[in-house]
């Protein structure tokens, strides 16, 4: 990815993808939302690295609810904006990318279904 023309390594993406993690979820805890013992999330808690990169970006649906609650976002423009994020920022990122592509994508066609 390129960030003011200049190619972002591997590393540097690996290290922001890691960094926006760690950043998140504690913010998640500002909220008032404690460890996710529903799903693999966001804030599920972790002791180690390996446990850490397994974790994905995003929040289940029920700790997305609870943050929506809280701050009352659109989730498809909140995906949206994420997105745009994560194509910007290098390989590190090309998982959660595709997995925001797919949310979108399921919303969509929940909506049309909808009307």
């Amino acid at each position: 990815a390129e960030e003011g023309g200049a190619i972002i390594s591997h590393h540097v993406s690996l290290m922001l993808y890691r960094s926006c993690k760690v950043l998140t979820h504690e913010i998640g805890h500002l909220f008032g939302i404690r460890h996710c013992i529903f799903y693999e999330c966001l804030l599920s808690g972790c002791n180690h690295l390996s446990e850490f990169d397994f974790r994905p970006l995003h929040l289940c649906p029920v700790d997305l609810r609870k943050l929506q609650e809280a701050t009352g976002f659109s989730v498809p423009a909140r995906y949206e904006a994420l997105l745009g994020l994560a194509e910007q920022w290098g390989e590190a990122w090309e998982g959660h990318a595709d997995w925001l592509r797919r949310r979108l994508d399921y919303l969509q066609r929940q909506q049309a279904a909808a009307l």
